[in-house]
């Protein structure tokens, strides 16, 4: 490598740094500058063009809201009719836009016309004339809206005009608006007479320029591509284009409300005459920079050399031992400051060594604070340093330990074995882990995991060795005890008389012999097998599913009844006890089996016993049920042979007690409940039957019952019939005498001890003075005795407006 002195090289560098600069700018300049002062060249002519298309607006818009006005006082009916021409002579000779005013009516005929100065005698022949085809008047009168015309040389006004129609009343207000200002408005415009402009239809045809020439001539410019384009596009369009020769720079630009462009066209010199300028001031502002730059540069480099060669020589002199004082200080800060980093350099070093003394420190108190053993070695073997926990471990300080290899701190045996281990990690970089046992610091045995890593300098070289030690002697312990355990399990399972299993997955994994006993399978087939394929089929897949739930963790029921299959076909059925348990460190299930098949059979007999003592027990309320039938039908037939009405009567009311009886059978007989009746059903059926026996008209006497749910034994079902029995037929024989109309109220309610049944009707009441406990006739002495018998009482209210008989009782009979 060529080497050479400070000064050339800053005289090189001086000229690159003015040069670089200078080019950049250069080209920074004709790339940005250049296109920016030729846009903003180019917005000109877009501002001018739009400027001229809002004044183009601003003059048709006022012009159109003139007509409008007109059209609206006409339409209102402000100006009568024979004043209308008058008025639109008056409007047109104020405006100085309008060339014509004329209104239609309903067919497009002309209705009044209003023409300028000489040619105002023209309006009258033109009255009648039909506009209806016209292009204005055609668009109103299809849309209703307001509509202009494309420019045209109007035959009423004369020149060059566009037409504005409105609606007005019935027909069409149409007015005629001059183009004629437009020219002097432009030839107002155009900058020292180079520009021009242009206002062009839709067609392309020129409506206005400041000369005319182009307007008298209807000269249409669609050959110049920027005018074919903007009509095209309906966007600005800026671009050179030559026009009579001449380069120019064009704009054209869209005047919305009648879709007419405006084209402003100015030479290229003319219009580019700002980028031209400033690009020459640039290019001179350059050169004389460069100039400056160079200068300045060579003088800079000169004096930077200098400085540099001073404080070369003085670092030499230090170097040397020479007392140098201090360092030469001058004009440039950035030297100055140099020769204090120098001198503050030692300084620096010696802070830099008390941080990373602290850095230590702090280091060696994390480790401390980490309770499993940890230390670190360099590739030689010799401990670097270690934590408080590998201390105690190894029972010496660290003091004694840094700087020794694993031979001074540990057994000769167990020394060997680690030095191999670190020979083979050094040698095959990387993380180890093996398993070894020792007595340590505290005199005892310890079973411990070293966990060993290399580290590596910054060169990526094997730098050492850092370990830790994590001790197992508690987890050996449990293991132990685990096996213990495990083996008590083994030893219960194997010696219980009740089968069990162990599956995971869907497997079984364990049987003890009871299974194989209560299975028919030999062990090796049941382990084969899934845990749940001795099922019963109809029994598989709730097994199966509560099985893989319970491994799941879901919630299944614990305990549950299953048929299974013997290997030799036999049915049996078994309680399944299941839960779940880790079993060789993954989960499984655990089920028990108790054979429950003898106990099934039995229960199976006692069914059928049951349902034969059913059948039979039914049997004999029929029977019971018939013979009461028969006994009430001899009573009928014994009846019918006697004469006294009153033996009638009681051989009739005996006939009813019966039939009360018979009815409780009957409903036992058709009942699954052979224990107790149903009292509601049973109080209606009786109360028709002595509706019927009585020959009571139903629509004379009504029955209303209200049995609360209640239920009775068939102990108490009777008596308490009986003395429903006697207080309705009461009610019936002696309650609405001479056909008198009445209810009758059975109610019939129940709480945790005691029945209460209530017999009432609307009829005549009891007999004033009846003492009710002591009357002389049977139904009532029945009543009483029944109601003692159930070991309760009742009682009896009457008067004028009928009676309420009350029978309360317990629920359960005392004996």
């Amino acid at each position: 490598m060529k080497i050479r002195s400070l000064r050339h090289l800053l005289t090189i560098r001086s000229a690159w740094v003015a040069v670089v600069p200078f080019l950049f700018s250069a080209v920074l300049g004709w790339f940005w500058l250049r296109p920016q002062v030729i846009a903003d060249s180019e917005e000109h002519q877009r501002q001018l063009a739009a400027a001229i298309a809002s004044r183009t607006e601003e003059y048709l818009v006022a012009s159109s809201q003139e007509i409008t006005r007109t059209a609206s006082v006409v339409a209102r009916g402000v100006v009568s009719p024979s004043a209308t021409q008058e008025y639109l002579d008056t409007v047109l000779t104020s405006s100085r836009n309008l060339a014509s005013l004329a209104f239609t009516d309903a067919a497009g005929r002309i209705s009044a016309i209003a023409l300028p100065g000489e040619k105002a005698p023209l309006g009258r022949e033109m009255i009648g004339n039909d506009l209806s085809l016209t292009n204005a008047v055609r668009q109103v009168r299809a849309s209703g809206r307001p509509a202009w015309s494309d420019a045209y040389l109007s035959p009423m006004g004369g020149g060059l005009t566009v037409a504005y129609a409105t609606p007005a009343a019935k027909g069409v207000a149409l007015g005629e608006i001059s183009l004629s200002q437009l020219g002097i408005f432009l030839r107002g415009i155009a900058e020292q007479g180079k520009q021009s402009v242009f206002i062009i239809d839709r067609r392309g045809q020129v409506i206005a320029d400041q000369e005319g020439r182009f307007t008298a001539r209807q000269y249409n410019l669609t050959n110049l591509e920027i005018v074919r384009e903007g009509i095209a596009s309906n966007k600005p369009v800026t671009r050179s284009f030559s026009f009579n020769g001449v380069k120019v720079v064009g704009c054209l630009i869209r005047a919305p409300i009648l879709n007419w462009n405006i084209l402003v066209a100015s030479p290229v010199e003319l219009a580019y005459r700002s980028a031209l300028t400033t690009t020459g001031i640039f290019a001179t502002a350059l050169c004389l920079a460069l100039l400056m730059a160079y200068g300045l540069n060579l003088i800079m480099s000169h004096s930077l050399a200098t400085r540099l060669e001073e404080l070369v020589t003085h670092a030499r002199r230090v170097e040397s031992g020479v007392e140098a004082g201090d360092w030469p200080k001058g004009p440039v800060s950035e030297f100055n400051l140099l020769g204090e980093a120098l001198q503050s350099m030692a300084d620096a070093l010696h802070e830099r060594e008390n941080r990373l003394n602290a850095q230590l420190f702090f280091l060696q108190q994390l480790m401390d604070s980490i309770p499993v053993p940890v230390y670190y070695k360099d590739a030689g073997g010799l401990y670097l340093g270690c934590n408080a926990a590998f201390e105690v471990l190894i029972g010496m300080p660290r003091c004694d330990i840094v700087g020794k290899t694993v031979h001074n701190v540990a057994h000769r045996e167990r020394a060997e074995k680690h030095h191999e281990a670190d020979t083979a990690l050094l040698r095959h970089p990387g993380v180890q882990t093996y398993e070894t046992s020792g007595m340590y610091g505290d005199g005892e045995f310890h079973d411990v995991i070293f966990n060993k890593a290399t580290f590596f300098d910054a060169n990526n070289r094997v730098a050492g060795i850092v370990g830790a030690i994590i001790d197992i002697t508690e987890l050996r312990k449990a293991e132990e005890e685990l096996r213990e355990s495990e083996e008590k399990f083994r030893v219960l399972a194997e010696t219980s008389p009740t089968a069990i299993v162990v599956y995971q997955g869907e497997m079984l994994v364990y049987v003890n012999p009871s299974t194989v006993r209560l299975f028919g399978y030999d062990q090796a087939e049941l382990l084969t097998m899934k845990f749940w394929e001795w099922a019963h089929p109809e029994c598989r897949t709730t097994i199966r599913e509560r099985g893989l739930a319970r491994l799941r963790g879901e919630p299944v029921p614990n305990q549950y009844e299953l048929k299974f299959v013997k290997k030799n076909g036999e049915e049996g059925w078994v309680i399944v006890s299941a839960g779940r348990i880790e079993y060789g460190r993954r989960p499984g299930g655990i089920a028990t089996f108790v054979d429950i098949t003898e106990a099934k059979r039995a229960e199976e007999r006692m069914k059928t016993a049951l349902t034969e003592k059913e059948v039979l027990l039914k049997e004999v309320h029929h029977r019971v049920k018939n013979n009461m039938q028969i006994i009430s039908s001899l009573l009928e037939l014994q009846s019918d042979s006697i004469v006294d009405e009153r033996t009638r009567s009681c051989l009739r009311e005996s006939q009813n007690r019966v039939r009360s009886m018979a009815l409780i059978h009957e409903r036992l007989y058709r009942s699954k409940d052979f224990s107790a009746i149903d009292v509601g059903e049973y109080v209606r059926d009786l109360s028709q039957y002595l509706f019927d026996a009585y020959v009571v008209d139903s629509e004379r006497i009504s029955l209303n019952i209200q049995s609360g749910n209640v239920v009775l034994e068939i102990s108490r079902a009777v008596p308490c019939g009986l003395i429903i029995n006697e207080l309705i037929s009461n009610s019936l024989k002696h309650a609405f005498p001479d056909g008198r109309r009445g209810d009758i109220f059975v109610r019939m309610s129940s709480d945790a001890e005691m029945i209460t049944l209530e017999v009432a009707d609307t009829g005549v009441g009891m007999p004033v003075g009846l003492d009710f406990k002591n009357a002389e006739t049977l139904g009532l002495q029945l009543v009483n005795l029944l109601a003692r018998q159930l070991g309760g009482h009742f009682s009896c209210q009457g008067g004028h407006e009928g009676a309420v008989t009350t029978v309360t009782f317990p629920r359960q009979s005392s004996a």
